[in-house]
């Protein structure tokens, strides 16, 4: 995992496998992208993730909704490994987190149409 830093954005790059291993680092990380920093928006950059558990997904809900609470945006973006977009297509939308993965970091907020679950 990673963090950058740009103006009014924080991107996270979470690769690997997101595991119960990792679910703790995960959401250490994406405590501090929220909290710190005055970010307008969080990245949550996937591209390099080849599996996660539910639990994974479930950390990457209270992450979106302790971002709403606190002003800020959180978005995933992508491209997005196919295993991961089907759990993702599965499981987030029950779980409440919207899923539009966008191709990359400069990409507009809408360039790619919703994923349909």
């Amino acid at each position: 995992m990673s963090l950058t830093y740009a103006p009014g954005r924080t991107t996270v790059a979470v690769g690997g496998e997101l595991d119960v291993y990792f679910h703790q680092p995960l959401h250490t990380v994406l405590d501090v992208a929220i909290t710190q920093g005055g970010t307008h928006r969080v990245e949550l950059d996937l591209r390099d993730l080849s599996f996660s558990d539910v639990g994974g997904l479930d950390i990457l809900v209270r992450a979106r909704e302790k971002a709403v609470q606190a002003g800020c945006g959180f978005e995933i973006v992508g491209p997005i490994q196919p295993g991961v977009l089907r759990a993702l297509q599965k499981f987030a939308p029950v779980m409440g987190l919207p899923v539009r993965p966008r191709r990359g970091r400069s990409s507009p907020p809408d360039a790619d149409p919703p994923h349909a679950p």
